[in-house]
């Protein structure tokens, strides 16, 4: 059986609406709109989680010493 990324060779099936005619082309936009402007009309809903700032400073450096350290450690024990 070829399947190459998930596609087979056997034809799409056709949906047919209920008016019997094949469902081919994208539906039409209700007039005064467009799909952009659609997709932008979703996405500018209101985020429901809230952002908190993480209150915890980091300090880098010693996040780098203390990977460094177990590093040297694991390198010595290497045969």
């Amino acid at each position: 059986m070829d399947i190459a990324c998930g596609r087979s060779s056997a034809p799409m099936p056709q949906r047919v609406t209920e008016e019997g005619k094949q469902d081919d082309e994208e539906k039409p936009q209700p007039s005064g709109t467009t799909a952009v402007e659609q997709g932008e009309a979703e996405t500018m809903e209101p985020d429901a989680t809230e952002h908190h700032q993480d209150t915890q400073p980091l300090d880098a450096q010693s996040q780098v010493n203390s990977i460094d350290a177990k590093y040297q450690e694991t390198a010595g024990r290497t045969p």
